[in-house]
C-alpha cells in the first residue's frame, strides 16, 4: 500500500512539472504567399460545397468577360496571406509584375495598381483589387498578368510551395495540385463561342436569308446586345432550364421590336460585316441586307 501511494505521489509531481512548462511561440520569420480560391471546376460529389473554405486554392485566376454580361471592366480580388500568428502592428509586403511571363498591357488590359500592400494589425491576409479592362483584342486571344511576391523586412518567401490536399470531395486534377505560392497568374479573355442553346434551327414557317432560327446567325455583338438589353449573361444560353423554347420566343420578339424601332429611328444596328442585325420577328423588313451583304444605307419606308 505504501509503495502504491508513493507511486501516485510521483505521478502527481511529474504531471505538475509538465503543466509548468510552456510551449514556446513560433518566433521564426513569417512568410507571405498568394491564397486565391475559386469554386472547383469539374466538381463531382454527392454532397455540396457549403463554404468558401472548401473551395480550391489555385495559382491561376481566370476571368472570361463573355460570362459577365455587358460589362466593360471587372474587379478581381487577389488574396495575400501570411504564415504564423497575427501581430499587433501593420506589416508590409511587396510584389512585382513578371514581365517575362506577362502578356497583358497596362492601360489596355488592366488598370495600374500599387505593388506594395499592408497586412493590417491583428489580421493575416488582405485582398488586392485588380481591375481588368474589356477590349477587342481579348475576343481573339487570351492575355496574362503574372504577379511575383518579393521579400521585405516583415516577410520572407519561405512558404513558396503549396501542396493541394488529396480530399475525396474532389475528383479532378486539383486533388494533388502543387505550385509556387509566391506567384499568381491572372488570365483574361473575351473569346465567345456560339453557346449550346443558341436557337439557330428548328423555327417553323418564317425564314430569312440568315437561315432558320429565332435568333438568326450567331454573332458576339448580337449576344452582347441581348445581354445588355435583358440583363442576361453568357451562361444563361448554355442551359435548357434557362433557355427554353418559350424563352427563345420571348427574346426574339423583344429584340425584333427593339431592332425595328432602331431602324425606324434611322439608327439601325449593324453586325460587324455591315449587315443589319436580325431576329425572326423582324421578318423581311430588312430585305436589302443579309450575310455577307452589307446594308446599302436605304430605308424601306423612304
Amino acid at each position: 500500500m505504501k509503495q502504491t501511494i508513493l507511486c501516485l505521489l510521483a505521478m502527481i509531481i511529474a504531471l505538475g512539472s509538465c503543466e509548468q512548462k510552456e510551449l514556446k511561440d513560433y518566433d521564426g520569420p513569417e512568410s507571405v504567399y498568394f491564397f486565391v480560391q475559386h469554386y472547383p471546376e469539374g466538381y463531382v460529389s454527392s454532397g455540396t460545397i457549403s463554404s468558401i473554405d472548401d473551395w480550391v486554392v489555385d495559382s491561376v485566376s481566370k476571368v472570361e468577360f463573355v460570362k459577365l454580361g455587358a460589362v466593360t471592366r471587372y474587379e478581381t480580388l487577389i488574396r495575400v496571406k501570411t504564415t504564423g500568428a497575427t501581430k499587433n502592428y501593420d506589416r508590409t509586403f511587396r510584389m512585382k509584375i513578371d514581365t517575362d511571363s506577362t502578356t497583358a498591357v497596362e492601360g489596355m488590359d488592366y488598370e495600374a495598381f500599387p505593388l506594395e500592400g499592408v497586412i493590417s494589425a491583428n489580421t493575416i491576409y488582405t485582398d488586392i483589387p485588380i481591375t481588368l479592362l474589356r477590349n477587342v483584342q481579348l475576343q481573339t486571344s487570351e492575355r496574362q498578368l503574372v504577379l511575383q511576391l518579393l521579400p521585405t523586412d516583415d516577410f520572407t518567401l519561405d512558404f513558396s510551395v503549396w501542396r493541394g490536399v488529396n480530399d475525396q470531395l474532389y475528383s479532378h486534377r486539383y486533388d494533388k495540385l502543387t505550385f509556387n505560392a509566391t506567384r499568381h497568374a491572372i488570365r483574361v479573355n473575351d473569346i465567345m463561342p456560339k453557346p449550346s442553346r443558341w436557337p439557330t434551327e428548328g423555327t417553323p414557317t418564317l425564314t430569312y436569308k440568315e437561315g432558320d432560327g429565332y435568333f438568326g446567325m450567331f454573332s458576339q455583338k448580337k449576344l452582347l446586345l441581348i445581354c445588355e438589353q435583358l440583363d442576361l449573361t453568357y451562361d444563361y444560353f448554355t442551359s435548357a432550364e434557362t433557355m427554353s423554347v418559350y424563352m427563345c420566343i420571348n427574346i426574339a420578339v423583344y429584340m425584333s421590336e427593339y431592332l425595328k424601332q432602331q431602324y425606324l429611328n434611322r439608327t439601325p444596328v449593324l453586325e460587324e460585316d455591315g449587315r443589319l442585325m436580325w431576329f425572326l420577328y423582324c421578318q423581311n423588313l430588312f430585305q436589302s441586307s443579309g450575310p455577307g451583304v452589307p446594308w446599302d444605307g436605304t430605308f424601306t419606308f423612304d
